[in-house]
C-alpha cells in the first residue's frame, strides 16, 4: 500500500507543473532582457525581497561554494560574493549569463554554467549550498530534478528554495498565481526527491517562502 501511494504522489508531483517551461518563459520574455535585468535590480525589490534574513537563514558563507540556479541578473548573487562565498551563475539563457559574466567580471570568486529545463548539468560538481529563487515553476520534471540536485551537493550540503506564494500580497512582480508552486507542493516534491526539512518559513518574506533542505 505505501508502496503504491508513494508511486501516486510521484506521478501527481510530476505532473503538476503543468504550464512547463514553454508557457512560464513565454510569459516571461514577453519582455526584453534590458527590461528583465531592470525589473530584478529594481532597489524597493530589497523591501520585499528581504536578501540580509535570507542569507542569515543560509549561515557564513565564506569560503562556501554556491550554485545559484536561474541567476538571471545575478541579483541574490551579488549578496552572495559580497558574503565572501564561491559562487556559479546558472542559467538556460545565454543572454543572461553573458550579463552576469560581464557584472561579476571583477569577482575571482566568480563563474557560469549553462543549465538545462530537465537537467541541471552538474556532472561530477559539488555545492555547499545549491540556491534557486523565483525559478521553481521554470522546471521540467522537477522531483527527477531535483534529485540531479541532490547529486551535486555535498556532505551536509544544503538546497535552499526562495519562491512566491499562491496568495502573495505583490502580484506587480513574478509570474501569474496561476503559474506558482504552492509551499505544500514544493515541500512534497523535495521529500520525494530524497531530501531532509532543516528549516522552513511562510511568515518572514511578505510575499514568498523560503524552504531550506539538507542532503541526507
Amino acid at each position: 500500500m505505501k508502496i503504491f501511494i508513494l508511486s501516486f504522489l510521484l506521478i501527481l508531483a510530476n505532473c503538476s507543473h503543468q504550464h512547463g517551461h514553454n508557457h512560464a518563459n513565454k510569459h516571461m520574455h514577453v519582455k526584453s532582457h534590458e527590461i528583465l535585468i531592470a525589473d530584478f535590480e529594481d532597489p524597493k525589490r530589497d523591501l520585499w525581497q528581504k536578501p540580509d534574513f535570507v542569507l542569515k537563514k543560509m549561515g557564513d558563507l565564506k569560503d562556501k561554494s554556491i550554485v545559484d540556479i536561474g541567476v538571471g541578473s545575478g541579483y541574490f548573487s551579488h549578496y552572495f560574493l559580497k558574503a565572501g562565498a564561491l559562487v556559479t551563475g546558472a542559467d538556460v539563457d545565454d543572454k543572461f549569463l553573458q550579463h552576469v559574466k560581464e557584472r561579476f567580471l571583477s569577482f575571482k570568486k566568480f563563474s557560469t554554467h549553462k543549465l538545462e529545463f530537465n537537467d541541471p548539468k552538474l556532472n561530477g560538481l559539488k555545492f555547499d549550498f545549491i540556491f534557486t529563487s523565483n525559478t521553481y515553476h521554470h522546471i521540467d520534471n522537477r522531483v527527477d530534478y531535483l534529485r540531479k540536485l541532490k547529486q551535486a551537493l555535498g556532505q551536509n550540503g544544503k538546497l535552499v528554495i526562495v519562491d512566491f506564494k499562491k496568495n502573495a500580497q505583490n502580484s506587480d512582480f513574478g509570474p501569474p498565481l496561476s503559474m506558482r508552486v504552492d509551499y505544500e507542493t514544493v515541500i512534497q516534491e523535495l521529500q520525494l526527491a530524497g531530501y531532509s526539512p532543516y528549516f522552513s518559513s511562510q511568515d518572514e518574506l511578505p510575499n514568498q517562502y523560503l524552504i531550506i533542505f539538507k542532503n541526507n
